[in-house]
């Protein structure tokens, strides 16, 4: 309230300041970008994320010519509002096999392509447990792969899910480039089940092409995120791919792809390549049909929110005393379930505002804090979020008649 006195009453303006008004931070994206290097900087590792900043830095830090370099200036020149983190890698033969001749039998051409087949499989668990390991609490929410292999994305999905534990709990969402023909891709996505994988197809793509695919996608996605939380990826421009595959897919085709679990691509009138609906490959659980994770955005709705509630239980309660509600204890130091329910309560309201969630009275109804009597130095908290979705569809039911009044 203001402190200018009621007993002035002569014509003026009063201005006093009152304080600042502290305004909980969001979750940064921060994404990580995959891409191969030979030549590093000092002190510079495989395997290691590397926060850039400027393409000076990039071309000390992974090279002046390199794919990875090549990926980081386009994101730093496109993208500024994204924390773009560089990964190198060594380059990786994938795991897709040399065909062996029938004709030839046993010769010597089939002998050398199966030890070439055997060579040339990369150890992914070993790989990407190294980079998962150097992740640390950080919370990144995007990651490129700058090929496809399918064993790749087995690899991530495992580790991904240790990630998600309750542990560590720093989800992380993969953007995969895929250039197969239409009917493998509607199969794909039944090889990894799975919300953290999102395939961005271009059927026929080059290969050299893949990985800018799957960077420029996730950069396009990240940097909505950034500004328009919620907002699904669709129609979004994917910028530096210079491949156009000619014909868009008939509405079809592109349910069957997004039913499948996979993204879809289309070109505009102006020549621009655009995101169509970005989808996980998540499909079902435990044999049954479930659209938990169906589209890419839902995923990054949750991050946001794994975030609020954190920043919201260590900003407020990281050095308290846990005691029942009952308690007749006046401390300011101390916390009761109660406390921590009406914390929950604002935040819910909050997402409610920001149109991530629906029916903010149905989710406190849901919502339950109890002082837990077996261990005192904990109060559990659960509640059932109604996410938003982003739109998609509008129906018509359109009729028409004709005019019979003969005057």
């Amino acid at each position: 309230m203001s402190s200018i006195p009621n007993s002035n009453r002569a014509s003026g303006n009063f201005i006093e300041h009152v304080g600042g008004l502290r305004i909980p931070p969001t979750l940064e994206q921060k994404v990580l970008i995959l891409g191969t290097s030979d030549s590093l900087g000092e002190g510079i590792s495989y395997l290691e994320p590397h926060r850039m900043y400027t393409i000076p830095q990039v071309r000390r830090t992974f090279g002046e010519q390199s794919q990875l370099t090549d990926f980081l200036i386009f994101a730093i020149q496109r993208y500024p509002d994204v924390a773009c983190y560089g990964v190198a890698i060594e380059p990786i033969t994938t795991s897709t096999p040399i065909p062996t001749d029938a004709a030839e039998g046993e010769g010597e051409k089939n002998t050398k392509a199966l030890k070439r087949n055997v060579r040339s499989t990369p150890d992914y668990m070993a790989l990407f447990t190294r980079l998962f390991e150097n992740l640390g609490d950080t919370f990144y929410t995007k990651m490129s792969l700058p090929f496809f292999d399918i064993e790749a994305v087995k690899t991530l999905i495992a580790l991904s899910q240790d990630r998600f534990s309750p542990e560590i709990h720093r989800p992380i969402t993969h953007f995969v480039p895929s250039n197969l023909a239409f009917e493998q891709q509607l199969e794909l996505p039944k090889q990894c089940n799975s919300p953290f994988i999102n395939f961005i197809y271009l059927e026929g793509a080059p290969e050299e092409e893949l990985g800018k695919l799957a960077t420029a996608s996730m950069l396009a996605c990240a940097n909505v995120d950034v500004s328009r939380l919620g907002l699904p990826y669709k129609t979004t421009p994917i910028q530096g791919i210079a491949y156009r595959r000619g014909e868009n897919y008939r509405y079809r085709e592109s349910d069957l792809l997004v039913r499948a679990g996979s993204s879809w691509l289309e070109e505009n009138n102006a020549g621009e390549l655009l995101l169509g609906d970005v989808c996980s490959t998540y499909r079902e659980k435990d044999g049954f049909a479930d659209e938990t994770w169906f589209f890419s955005e839902t995923f990054s709705n949750y991050q946001s929110k794994v975030f609020d509630m954190t920043y919201l239980l260590k900003s407020r309660y990281s050095q308290v005393i846990f005691v029942p509600n009952n308690s007749p204890t006046m401390r300011k130091d101390v916390v009761k379930p109660v406390d921590v329910k009406m914390a929950f309560v604002g935040l819910i309201n909050q997402w409610e505002l920001n149109a991530l969630s629906v029916n903010s009275k149905e989710i406190i109804a849901s919502l339950e804090v109890r002082f837990n009597a077996q261990n005192p130095a904990r109060i559990d908290i659960s509640l059932v979020d109604q996410m938003s979705v982003g739109g998609r569809i509008f129906t018509v039911s359109f009729s028409h008649g004709f005019n019979t009044n003969e005057n």
